[in-house]
């Protein structure tokens, strides 16, 4: 007998008895039902999000910041208020706790009382992180606990933007304070130039009248050393002249004439250094109380202006060391031209500070070389007015013994011991003149070192001077530039919601499902075709033939296009069923229902061995295989999101690719994925048809023999 006739018998005996007939209908129906009861729903499980119950506790008392009230977590209820995305519920926090133990809410989010004052501490020297306490009740329900732990991202999102939007205007209120200091400094700076243009002024003065009269006191050194010469050369003289004493005698009337002579120079002498004597004094207390106090005054001046230059470096520094502090906590700012602008000018005033103080510096020791030289000039002038005085002295001292001289001149004749006491008198007071003019000497030797380093500091006094003028007109520009800078920087409300919230998300979804089933329907197809098999080997004998086969051959062929016409048929079913009645959409509907039918083919040549090798024991396998499949084949999870062993395994089992071109023929609109799929089964297909066909060469001759005793003992009874 052929495999057409065994294939026709087989289905005659069918439809022989109507209940089986029945069945064999209600097994086909099976797959359309298992399909209309799950994938009819057009919901999805985010339509009434809206519905689950989350308790929210707003205790946040509310804070200042910038002069202005803030109440974060009201702001918060507001906007979830508008925009209900869960079922909120706003209780108190006794209620809330309660909830959760009688499983009421699934959710808990608390709001403390300190949030908004934690949150205006942004620009404090210890700034706190404001903190949302919420608790998840996730055993109530998994997919529950991943809805509302996204929602509290979405709401640490929205708090995220409220308070940076806060910090933005506490930051842009300060810019104000910040170009008032500016505006500050700028006044200020230009104080100090005006300061410095009469420092400059007046250093300029001294420094000529220092050169002006530089050149008369070198005079006043080269004549008192003439003088001293002179002093010098006359003691040599009168020493020289005691030899002589004799012929003074001789001589006395022209002795006499000359001491005439010596009185009148003597007393022209004693005069002048009486003169000397006067301007001495007063140079003595110029240099004392005018100069020296001046050159003080200038030197603790210069003192003054180096501190506050270091004072002001040092804010300065700060204010730049506060800016790339918040620079670093907030790099997006590097972004921000204005404020890197205002980085970048506090930084050449911090700079520009540091230069002014090293070209104060050098003015600075000559304003104290001025005091040293000043010091050093009156403790020479006074010792000048002292030799004088002392000259003076000897001067007088040598006029009396001159007087003296004239009356012994006179007496000449009574006696050389006169003369010789006169004379040495006369020798003594000139030696006292020496000393006192080479006092003087000296003296005026320092006055006019002194001079000349006095000249040197006012010199470089004055370089510092002019130096200092031009830091001071740098900085004052600098500052009122960068005054203006900082008041040009705009702090609207648009400013501020841009800064608070700089990036939004723009993008598209391809291949989006119209409905949440149509994700579903490659699993719950696949799913229904297996079962639909599985269940039609109890109504359907997959080995046993009705009557004698002719060949192996016929027996397999005709039992395979048995069970092939039902699988063509239930995969027909389910493809039309979907498409025509369920409204499935899909992407290519002639792909579809070729490879809906490819697909219950597939799988009815693996059940068809299971069953062929196994009977019962083959059926309870396809059982477990299909329990087995159904978490690891991409239905639940993503295969790249199950554990490695779980994804290699997957690789294996039929429903991954049955999903897989299922997936390409209804969303994704593929051809080729599908083809790279239906290949895969196209090789479990004829591996497990191969081997199907091994069972039954196997247990052909046992079947045949069994068939035959059976229709012996069949005509023996008739």
């Amino acid at each position: 007998m052929g495999a057409f006739q065994m294939l026709g018998k087989e289905l005659s005996k069918l439809t022989e008895k109507k209940g089986v007939l029945f069945s064999l209908i209600g097994v086909l129906l099976i797959p359309v039902v298992y399909v209309a009861v799950l994938l009819s729903a057009t919901w999805g499980p985010y339509d009434n999000l809206d519905n689950l119950p989350v308790a929210f506790v707003n205790n946040d008392a509310g804070a200042e910041s910038g002069g202005a009230p803030i109440n974060v977590g009201n702001d918060l209820v507001a906007d979830l208020k508008k925009n209900p995305s869960l079922g909120w519920n706003f209780v108190s926090k006794e209620e809330a706790e309660k909830g959760l133990k009688s499983q009421k809410y699934y959710m808990a989010i608390e709001i403390p009382e300190d949030f908004s004052r934690k949150v205006t501490t942004v620009l404090d020297a210890n700034p706190e992180v404001a903190e949302v306490i919420y608790t998840q009740n996730e055993g109530l329900n998994f997919m529950a606990a991943q809805v509302t732990k996204s929602a509290t991202e979405k709401i640490r999102e929205q708090l995220g933007n409220k308070i940076t939007e806060t910090y933005t205007k506490t930051l842009f209120a300060r810019f104000g304070d910040i170009s008032n200091g500016f505006a500050s400094g700028a006044d200020g700076s230009s104080k100090l130039y005006e300061g410095t243009a009469n420092l400059s002024a007046g250093t300029s003065q001294l420094l000529q009248s220092l050169n002006e009269k530089s050149g008369d006191i070198q005079k006043l050194a080269s004549g008192a050393k003439t003088a001293e010469d002179g002093a010098s050369q006359l003691l040599s003289s009168i020493k020289g002249g005691e030899k002589d004493i004799k012929r003074l005698a001789a001589g006395s009337k022209e002795v006499v004439q000359g001491i005439d002579s010596l009185k009148a120079g003597s007393d022209q002498v004693l005069n002048g250094l009486k003169t000397v004597s006067t301007g001495s004094t007063t140079l003595s207390t110029g240099l004392e109380k005018q100069l020296k106090p001046g050159a003080e005054q200038l030197a603790g001046g210069m003192a003054k202006v180096t501190e506050s230059t270091k004072t002001l470096s040092g804010g300065s520094q700060g204010l730049t060391e506060g800016l790339k502090g918040y620079l670093a906590k907030h790099p997006e700012l590097a972004t921000d031209v204005e404020f890197m602008t205002l980085v970048g000018t506090s930084d050449a005033i911090t700079k520009g500070l540091a230069q002014f103080d090293q070209q104060v510096q050098p003015l600075k020791q000559g304003a104290d070389a001025l005091v040293a030289g000043a010091t050093q000039l009156t403790i020479g002038s006074k010792q000048l007015d002292a030799g004088i005085n002392q000259l003076v002295e000897g001067q007088t001292a040598a006029n009396a013994g001159i007087t003296r001289l004239k009356t012994g001149a006179n007496q000449v004749a009574n006696g050389n011991a006169t003369v010789a006491s006169s004379w040495t008198k006369i020798g003594n007071a000139v030696n006292d003149l020496k000393a006192g003019l080479t006092q003087i000497s000296d003296g005026n030797q320092t006055v006019a070192v002194g001079w000349e380093t006095m000249t040197l500091g006012v010199t470089s006094l004055n370089d510092g001077a002019n130096q200092l003028q031009s830091g001071s007109q740098e900085l004052q520009t600098g500052l009122a530039g960068g005054a203006d800078q900082v008041s040009g920087i705009q702090v609207s409300e648009a400013n501020i919601t841009k800064f608070s919230n700089p990036v939004s998300f723009k993008g598209e979804t391809v291949n989006s499902y119209n409905y949440y089933r149509d994700s579903t329907a490659p699993y719950i197809i696949s799913l229904a075709l297996f079962v639909g098999i599985l269940i039609l080997s109890f109504i359907v004998d997959f080995k046993r033939p009705v009557t004698l086969p002719g060949s192996l051959f016929s027996w397999y062929a005709s039992k395979l296009m048995q069970l092939s016409l039902f699988a063509i048929a239930q995969g027909l079913m389910v493809s039309l069923f979907s498409l025509f009645i369920l409204k499935l959409q899909v992407n290519n509907v002639g792909l579809f229902i070729l490879f809906t039918i490819f697909v219950s083919l597939a799988f009815m040549s693996i059940i068809f061995f299971l069953v062929a090798i196994g009977g019962n024991i083959g059926r309870f396998i396809a059982l477990a295989f299909i329990v087995l499949q159904l978490s690891t084949t991409g239905s639940n999870l993503p295969i790249p999101m199950l554990p490695e062993n779980l994804q290699a395994l997957s690789k294996f089992l039929p429903l991954t690719y049955s999903n897989a071109g299922l997936k390409a023929v209804i969303s994704l609109g593929d051809p080729g994925f599908m083809m790279a799929n239906a290949f895969v089964l196209l090789i479990c297909l004829v591996a497990f048809l191969v081997l199907t066909f091994i069972v039954f060469a196997v247990s052909y001759k046992h079947v045949a023999r069994y068939i035959a005793e059976k229709n012996q003992v069949a005509e023996a009874t008739v």
